[in-house]
């Protein structure tokens, strides 16, 4: 064979191989794309079972866990008023941070040290108090500063008391953090929401929220808010429910189907929850003709919660609700495959609509009782209602042990002891910051309660839109221990971060 001949061969053969190189590369690229597809499917299984069939923890444990931040904030109020520590850090929040933020977030990882760390702040603080009025430390505890009827000047601007913001503050920034730390090995599971019935953290900071948002729906006269304000203040609620759930569908993004439903979420049951409130009080006054007063609501709390309870307990609409069972109505019509889809969500509405009359209840008689006849300086009305709030505290925690028994705590149905432990444990927090306010006051107690406080929907936001920057980009159920501890920190000092620059320069979300 002539050298062109075998040149010409050479040719044909680097043709054919390249023909069946790229025919291989076409073949293997489908191949690739179903691994990469099978490796994200197989990891959202994980994240699933991860945060699936978890029973909680004990009553106790709990507890000890919300009472920690108020301990924390014990501390920065007596660092504060005892003048021991540079303005700046008061001022910045650094001081916040560090004594109260930091070791609360770290108990959810070790919820062991909440116990030790709680009795050493309170320990700290009364130790600060006593230096400072001996003159070893500081200086004497400052004088309050107050306005024009005795008040000081944070009660003159708002009409909400220092201590319901800063009960308002702490769920949120508790409950921003486990929303991240949950994802994370490092995060014990007994903490995490329950599956069917018990108590954890993360369930009682679902309920604690809904009691929550039930401030924004007193006015400041001790009088509800018109009709008009709770049903503008439900659009955007919805509105955020139909964008998570869109964005959620389109990114693939991991779902607990039994926590609300296939197509629910939270924003849903807080808008659902506030047009009922505002049906029923549009009820009351104009049907019925009589004031949609805290005894009215308190009253329509408990016979929705009692009829709740009885129709969970004497029908099967417990079980069900409880159950894997989604199948029912299937072949029949959409609504009734909807219903059954959802059943999570809209089982629990009642009891959530009960726990929101309760709590506005609750707003009404705490910040406005009494308000208008205080014309001095002297704590003992404040005192007096904040033992009057405790005495009803420790009935209801006593009223929940025969109520445990019958039918424990259930999230996902909200039956009457998850209302009743629920309204104890925020009844308990709620005290003990009014405790702070009253023993240790200050016009300007803390920078970084006041920023969380004011711009709570958006710092939730961006909560949630971090939490799943962070699910996204990475593997959380591969991340070390310390990583992961380290990751929610950063992430609950960001959030603190923005909340104070937004205070800082007025920023607020919220327009209607």
């Amino acid at each position: 064979m002539s050298g062109r001949a075998r040149v010409c061969v050479g040719v044909e053969e680097i043709g054919e191989f390249a023909k069946i190189k790229a025919t291989n590369c076409r073949a293997t690229r489908p191949l690739q794309q179903t691994h990469a597809m099978d490796e994200g499917l197989a990891r959202k299984a994980a994240k699933e079972a991860f945060v699936s069939g978890c029973t909680g923890t004990t009553v106790a444990e709990v507890t000890l866990l919300i009472c920690l931040p108020a301990a924390g904030w014990f501390l920065q109020r007596c660092l504060v008023v005892s003048d021991v520590v540079p303005h700046g850090l008061v001022k910045g929040g650094m001081l916040d941070v560090v004594v109260a933020v930091l070791p609360s977030v770290m108990c959810l990882f070790v919820p062991y040290l909440a116990a030790p760390l709680g009795a050493a702040s309170v320990a700290a603080g009364l130790i600060v108090l006593t230096m400072a009025d001996k003159g070893i430390v500081g200086a004497q505890p400052r004088r309050r500063a107050t306005g024009p009827s005795g008040v000081s000047p944070m009660r003159t601007r708002h009409h909400r008391q220092p201590f319901v913001g800063a009960f308002r503050s702490t769920v949120l920034l508790v409950t921003c953090a486990a929303i991240l730390a949950v994802d994370f090995p490092s995060f014990p599971r007994r903490l995490a929401k329950t599956e069917h019935v018990g108590t954890s953290l993360m369930d009682l900071g679902v309920g604690a929220m809904v009691l929550s948002s039930g401030t924004g729906l007193v006015s400041r006269s001790g009088v509800t808010a018109g009709a008009a304000l709770p049903w503008v203040s439900a659009l955007p609620l919805a509105v955020l429910g139909f964008a998570r759930l869109a964005s959620i569908k389109a990114i693939g993004y991991t779902e607990h189907h039994s926590e609300y439903g296939v197509h629910w979420n939270f924003f849903f049951t807080l808008a659902t929850v506030v047009l009922a409130y505002c049906a029923m009080a549009w009820v009351v006054r104009k049907v019925l003709g009589l004031a949609f007063c805290w005894q009215v609501r308190l009253a329509l709390a408990g016979v929705i919660a009692t009829a709740h309870q009885a129709v969970l307990v004497g029908t099967p609409l417990q079980a069900y609700a409880l159950s894997a069972d989604g199948t029912i109505g299937r072949g029949q019509s959409h609504a009734a495959r909807l219903v059954a889809q959802n059943k999570e969500g809209l089982t629990s509405l009642p009891g959530y609509t009960a726990l929101m009359l309760a709590g506005t209840a609750l707003w009404d008689v705490v910040c406005h009782t009494g308000t208008r006849r205080r014309t001095s300086t002297s704590h003992a009305p404040g005192r007096n209602r904040m033992l009057c709030l405790l005495a009803i505290d420790i009935l209801l925690w006593l009223a929940l042990v025969p109520i445990h028994l019958l039918s424990p705590p259930s999230r996902r149905v909200v039956n009457a002891s998850y209302i009743v432990w629920t309204l104890a444990s925020s009844g308990l927090l709620l005290c003990l910051f009014w405790f702070i306010d009253i023993e240790l006051p200050h016009p300007a107690p803390s920078n970084l309660l006041a920023a969380w406080n004011k711009n709570q929907l958006a710092l939730f936001l961006l909560a949630n839109v971090l939490t799943g920057m962070v699910n996204l980009s990475l593997d959380t159920l591969s991340v070390s221990w310390w990583s992961g501890v380290g990751l929610v920190l950063l992430y609950v000092c960001t959030l603190c971060i923005v909340a104070l620059v937004a205070l800082k320069r007025s920023w607020r979300l919220k327009f209607w």
